[in-house]
C-alpha cells in the first residue's frame, strides 16, 4: 500500500531508510485511494 506524508522541507529522508512516525488520530486526513473521498 502507498503512504503520502509531508515533511518539513529540512526532513529529507533517503530512499529505502526506516521512518518511524507518530500520527495523531485529530489530525489524520485519511482518503479512498480510487475515489478519492475521504473516509
Amino acid at each position: 500500500q502507498k503512504l503520502v506524508v509531508r515533511l518539513a522541507h529540512q526532513e529529507r529522508p533517503t530512499a529505502g531508510s526506516t521512518l518511524w512516525l507518530h500520527l495523531p488520530e485529530n489530525q489524520l486526513h485519511l482518503f479512498d485511494g480510487e475515489t478519492g473521498q475521504r473516509v
